[in-house]
């Protein structure tokens, strides 16, 4: 009754805390003897604080305590003046040691020998009382449980093999192989990408994930591109006459070329196509190349992977495949080129004559 006609008057004054101080020290001292806490014994205390919720202020915690306090020990004749006295005076005339009026987390307990000091200015209490304070959040007081949120750190990160390297990708290798909804694909980010690993971590604000995880997979990096070329063909008398044809495929990897070259190391590539020599009988003129599998070593360079040709008296002529690798901070150029060459002497009636054709497809790098 005293602390509702305490904030009736706090109203009443416009809220003149100074007026409140004066009425409440006068309202309790009447016919009330000093009480000396030290010799006090107080009922343990315990108070699930679930019922709050998190944006609750220290003081709102504060005041659910110290009425558990009174309500736990109703029986002391002088229990209500202390309530009065340590809400509306803490700062004039008490001391708190071993306690934090914080709300503990969802499932939380925390014990607390808590101690309400008099100080000299006090003159209803003195020495100190002590309470073991129980404070915990079960939620006991049928709010709605928090839920409980998912480590994701706990979960697996082979994710297998992936076809993009891009955070939608691997959030969705991520999901199918821990078998969670896609809805659920706004709750995650990624960074610290690479060619091999990458780390997935639940966003601030999801309400069922939380934590991050460093996930792994496999990233076969190939070109949906190919060429053919034309059938180069030089044919010679008293001369030597030449005929080629290239084209060049540039890579811009989209994590960076030094990123690249670090994970991959070499490069291959299936080739088809045909070769034809004049060989005067020394052997068969054309040979056909079908669907052939050929690796290359990821640096600067130019490697011929095929070559047939003639030599005689008179005469010669060759055909030659060629792949040229040329990798700047820009990106990574890779050329393949067929060539054509035939020769005769003037010494002779004989023409000398080279063809050739080169198909390239299915580039693909390997670590």
């Amino acid at each position: 009754m005293k602390s509702l006609i305490i904030i009736s008057i706090l109203f009443n004054n416009g809220g003149n805390v100074a007026v409140v101080d004066d009425v409440v020290k006068a309202m309790i001292s009447q016919n009330f003897e000093v009480v000396n806490l030290t010799t006090q014994k107080m009922n343990d205390v315990s108070l699930d604080l679930g019922f709050m919720n998190e944006n609750q202020t220290t003081d709102e915690v504060k005041e659910a305590v110290i009425a558990e306090i009174v309500v736990a020990n109703s029986e002391l004749y002088w229990v209500n003046n202390f309530l009065n006295s340590y809400l509306f005076l803490e700062k004039d005339e008490w001391i708190t040691t071993g306690i934090n009026f914080d709300r503990p987390n969802y499932g939380e307990s925390v014990d607390y020998k808590a101690r309400f000091i008099a100080k000299d200015t006090n003159s209803m209490f003195e020495g100190v009382m002590a309470v073991n304070v129980n404070l915990k959040n079960e939620n006991e007081e049928g709010g709605e449980n928090p839920v409980e949120k998912i480590d994701i750190s706990n979960l697996d990160g082979q994710i297998g093999e992936i076809k993009l390297i891009d955070k939608n990708t691997i959030i969705e290798n991520f999901l199918t192989l821990n078998k969670i909804d896609s809805s659920s694909s706004n709750s995650f980010d990624v960074d610290k990408i690479t060619y091999e690993s990458a780390t997935v971590r639940a966003i601030d604000e999801s309400e069922i994930f939380k934590g991050e995880l460093e996930v792994k997979f496999s990233y076969n990096y190939k070109l949906n591109e190919s060429w053919e070329s034309k059938d180069t063909y030089a044919h010679a008398y008293n001369s030597t006459q030449v005929d080629f044809d290239e084209h060049e495929f540039v890579i811009t990897p989209k994590l960076g070329v030094s990123a690249f070259v670090d994970t991959y190391k070499k490069f291959s590539f299936n080739y088809s196509g045909y070769m034809r020599c004049d060989r005067l009988g020394a052997g068969e003129d054309k040979i056909n190349f079908e669907n052939v599998n050929f690796s290359v070593d990821l640096t600067n360079g130019e490697v011929l992977f095929e070559q047939y040709d003639y030599t005689g008296n008179q005469n010669w002529n060759e055909n030659k495949f060629f792949v040229k690798t040329k990798i700047s901070e820009a990106d990574i150029k890779i050329s393949f080129k067929n060539v054509s060459t035939a020769y005769a002497t003037a010494w002779n009636a004989m023409w000398s004559t080279a063809e050739s054709q080169l198909s390239v497809s299915g580039i693909s790098f390997i670590k």
